[in-house]
């Protein structure tokens, strides 16, 4: 929380993974979390958010990482 607190300002959202993927690629946005099958494209650095510290969920049958 206290890490939430002190970026609190700077954080956007957008309203789907291209459009976040978006405002990385233009520079808009110095890091975001989007599905590394985009990142894999682009010669972009990442880090893959370990296993152990997000859970997956189904809902109507598909796979969903939260």
């Amino acid at each position: 929380m206290e890490l939430e607190n002190k970026v609190k300002s700077k954080m956007v959202y957008g309203e789907n993974i291209a459009q976040t993927f978006q405002f990385i690629q233009s520079g808009s946005a110095d890091l975001g979390f989007v599905a590394l099958s985009y990142v894999k494209q682009t010669n972009h650095q990442y880090w893959k958010v370990p296993e152990n510290i997000y859970t997956t969920k189904t809902t109507n049958g598909d796979l969903k990482e939260v």
